[in-house]
């Protein structure tokens, strides 16, 4: 009986293994089958996949480039780095739920990044250098098992980075550079304990800097610098300071304000703080780490003696900062007096922009009087000072007048005040301070928020005032005095350095132009600062990447000023710099804007250009802020246009291409007469250049150099054809506000171009034309339809753009016309799909066969 229950047991144990062992095979192959599905999508969305994924087969059977595979034939990584791939990223990826690592860095693939939602497996994303345009809403939902994560250099429309990276709890590594991020810093970063490096420079991140940072207690690298936005990022760096494992801290060029803390990490190795508001003294911790390497202290209003750094420390102290002495040494008492003064206030910027040099008697140092060389008064009244009040006033000894009314102090009255032996007034009224009153000398007015101790008479009080005018009246006296000398002083030195911009003639085939060049000066940069008001907010033209341009009057005539931020410059940025002030300042047409100077002084970097009174082109069209042009004056600059590339392309030297032509870097003048501008990524012609990663702007690129980086003059005649696009509908060249199949100008606009009544739907609505208009017209946007051809061999030159310009009577005809649709590129893709790769997702293509079918 108990052998034959036995026996039952066995059999039914041995059946249940079998079935599980076979459940367990069936739910491998399962999910092998769909491993396959996506992986033979993600060859399809491929335009080039690498040979040995093109046969198909099983992709873990070795012979596929780049994918790793598990015993059970997942697929758990695929690496695909700088293989020159272009194409779309399939949302298949994201039902590989056994993938570990997905690394497809240095292509050129485009589109969205699909959702990865729920790829739990995933530990380490790279897409940098890509040329993706948006990101997920659910970008990092679910990727609980992610480490790293590189997206650096990508085109990407404006985002926030989402609350849910919070649940990236493993995340070690975010590097997210130039990815056109906005917003403030999410709280649930706080969340990433094992978060090593931070990695968020060149977006548009704004806010002050959060106090959560100090939690993330593994960080070992940050990079928040050069910031895009206006606001930039504020606050203070003692967040940064208890980080015991902090080994390069990068926050150049924002708005920090506040001092440089005692940082808690000794394994400092670089430390750039260049380009903010920071205050302060130095700190000696700072300066006497052993291992530092570098440090960056420029365009500050640091304070106190000369910082004096360990021999082999690469140190930028470069200009802009307020060192008592212009080499080590100790200050003046007095000024270090009032350092500790400024000190117990937080070093508040205010003071610190005027509390420079190594006597505070002599210049304009904000509430300081003296008298004899000592300081005599204080008026820090209303100043909006917060703080404390530093006991160090007492070593100021012949203090008689001292007021600190009006702010936000708090805490107490130091009892060395009463030292003061010539102290009379002390105003500490209106603020929050705390505590009992300290007993003065009877002859001390002291006037706090209860009454005034030892009030005055009538009668002291009109002598106070009567000698307060008085010696006001001299104290003016002798600073106009002075004032005279020293501009007298300055302008005989000055009167030897020249900064005159003078003009030259110069002909060129085709036109003759005055073109105020000569030889480009080199103003310094006291001219140019003088030029702008000190480079004042009232003066910004405009602002783009790491350039603001002012507009400024320089011997009496306005010029528009490029200045660079050289702390966020790098290497190439700087060899452009000095490419176009080599190239363009020999470039003279009427059609160019003119480079009239440069400035290279210290670490400035800047450009001087002729000023164009009203504004870029896509203003004009776009923005509304000026009266419509007319048919007229749109043909005049699309012609203006032409003879600018023109002369680029052909009569130049060495023959030129722009690779950056867009409606926003057309200028115009008070006669609404255009001039080409912006030569940053200006290339001779002859160079043969081919870019792994395309630079300009998205909508204006070529196919051919978006696809491949092959660069030629017809890569500006695409351009141009766009620019011609946008003249004519008077329409963004992309507008997410608009409908999937409206939302890219150039595939929208060849659809139309070849019906006249579709045509004149997509027309300015602003314009009003006659017959004769309307002839010029379809002229002009059949030309354009051919500037933005598929395959650059049929494109016209922009000669011939010229030519028809100019008379509108001769149409060019493309080599060997055919129909649009047997148009096809030296890859074998029709043109359909040359724009689906550029333009996703536009749902154009039944609109086209049906243009065709008619």
């Amino acid at each position: 009986m108990g052998g034959a229950a036995f026996l039952s047991l066995l059999l039914i144990t041995t059946s249940m293994a079998y079935s599980s062992t076979d459940v367990a095979a069936a739910r491998p192959a399962t999910a092998k089958s769909r491993d396959a599905t996506a992986i033979a999508e993600f060859t399809k969305h491929l335009s080039n996949p690498p040979p040995s994924w093109v046969h198909g087969g099983d992709a873990c059977s070795g012979n596929y480039v780049g994918i790793n595979c598990d015993r059970y034939g997942r697929v758990t990584g695929i690496n695909l780095t700088d293989m020159g791939l272009s194409g779309t990223l399939t949302s298949l990826v994201s039902t590989l739920r056994a993938l570990e690592f997905l690394e497809l860095g240095g292509n050129r693939l485009t589109g969205a990044i699909p959702s990865l939602a729920g790829m739990v497996s995933l530990t380490r994303l790279v897409l940098r250098g890509n040329s993706f345009s948006s990101v997920p809403f659910d970008f990092f939902n679910g990727l609980t098992s992610l480490m790293y994560l590189d997206m650096d250099d990508l085109p990407l429309e404006p985002w926030v980075i989402p609350d849910a990276i919070g649940e990236c709890t493993e995340l070690q590594l975010l590097s997210a550079s130039n990815v056109s991020i906005t917003g403030e810093l999410p709280a649930t970063l706080a969340n990433l304990k094992s978060l090593a490096m931070l990695w968020l420079s060149y977006n548009y991140i704004r806010g002050s800097l959060p106090p959560w940072v100090a939690k993330l207690r593994s960080l070992e690298i940050v990079g928040l610098h050069c910031q895009k936005s206006e606001e930039k990022i504020s606050g203070k760096l003692d967040v940064f300071a208890p980080l015991e494992n902090m080994r390069q801290l990068w926050v150049q060029s924002n708005s920090i304000t506040g001092a440089i803390p005692d940082f808690n990490s000794s394994q400092l190795l670089s430390l750039n703080v260049s380009d903010n508001m920071l205050t302060g003294l130095v700190p000696t911790s700072l300066m006497g780490l052993k291992i530092l390497q570098s440090v960056g202290l420029s365009k500050n209003f640091l304070q106190g003696p000369w910082p004096v750094f360990p021999h082999g420390v690469a140190v930028d102290m470069g200009s802009g900062n307020r060192f008592c002495l212009p080499s080590p040494g100790p200050c003046d008492g007095r000024v270090s007096t009032l350092l500790d003064v400024a000190g117990g206030f937080g070093f508040p910027l205010e003071l610190a922009q005027t509390w420079a040099g190594n006597d505070p008697c002599i210049g304009n140092w904000t509430g300081i009087v003296c008298k004899n060389n000592s300081v005599v008064e204080i008026n820090l009244s209303g100043k909006n000072l917060s703080g404390i009040i530093s006991p160090a006033f007492a070593n100021l000894s012949m203090l008689e007048r001292l007021d600190l009314s009006k702010n936000q102090l708090k805490g107490v009255i130091p009892v060395a005040l009463t030292t003061l032996r010539n102290l009379r007034i002390l105003n500490v009224s209106n603020n929050d301070l705390s505590g009992p009153i300290p007993r003065f000398k009877s002859s001390v007015e002291v006037v706090t928020d209860q009454r005034s101790r030892n009030a005055k008479s009538k009668a002291q009080i009109i002598g106070i005032i009567v000698g307060s005018i008085l010696g006001a009246f001299f104290v003016v006296l002798f600073a106009c005095l002075c004032l005279y000398h020293l501009t007298k002083k300055k302008n005989t030195s000055e009167s030897t350095v020249p900064t005159n911009i003078s003009t030259r003639t110069q002909v060129t085939a085709g036109s003759t132009s005055s073109q105020p060049v000569s030889n480009l000066e080199n103003p310094s940069i006291q001219a140019l600062k003088d030029a702008t008001n000190n480079f004042s907010e009232e003066m910004v033209l405009g602002r783009g990447g790491t350039v603001v341009v002012f507009k400024g009057f320089l011997n009496g005539q306005t010029v528009a000023i490029k200045k660079f931020d050289s702390a966020c410059m790098s290497n190439k940025q700087m060899q452009d710099f000095l490419f176009e002030i080599k190239v363009i300042g020999k470039s003279s047409h009427r059609n160019l804007v003119s480079l009239l100077g440069y400035c290279t002084d210290d670490s400035e970097r800047l450009l001087i250009y002729e000023f164009m009174p009203f504004g870029t082109l896509g203003e004009h069209l776009q923005l509304g802020d000026y009266d419509p042009l007319t048919w007229a004056q749109r043909m005049n600059i699309s012609l203006d246009v032409a003879k600018g590339i023109q002369y680029l392309h052909n009569m130049a030297d060495r023959p030129l291409i722009h690779r950056d032509l867009k409606t926003s870097n057309i200028l115009l003048d008070q006669e609404l007469r255009a001039k080409v501008s912006d030569f940053g990524l200006v290339r001779f012609a002859d160079d043969k250049l081919s870019m792994s990663r395309p630079v300009g702007t998205f909508g204006y690129l070529a196919p051919e150099y978006a696809d491949s980086g092959e660069i030629t003059t017809k890569t500006d005649v695409y351009s141009y054809g766009v620019i011609l696009m946008e003249i004519i509908t008077g329409k963004k060249v992309i507008d997410n506000n608009l409908s999937q199949d409206e939302r890219f100008l150039v595939p929208m606009f060849r659809l139309h171009v070849t019906d006249k009544e579709k045509l004149r739907t997509i027309v300015d609505p602003t314009l009003e034309l006659n017959d004769n208009d309307w002839k010029n017209l379809e002229d002009l946007a059949y030309l354009a339809h051919h500037c933005t051809a598929l395959q650059a061999d049929r494109r016209p030159n922009i000669d011939h753009c010229v030519i028809v310009l100019s008379k509108m009577t001769s149409l060019w005809e493309p080599p060997l016309i055919e129909p649009e649709q047997a148009e096809t590129s030296g890859k074998g893709k029709n043109i359909m799909e040359v724009l689906e790769d550029a333009y996703p997702s536009t749902g154009y293509e039944e609109a086209e066969t049906s243009r065709r079918s008619d």
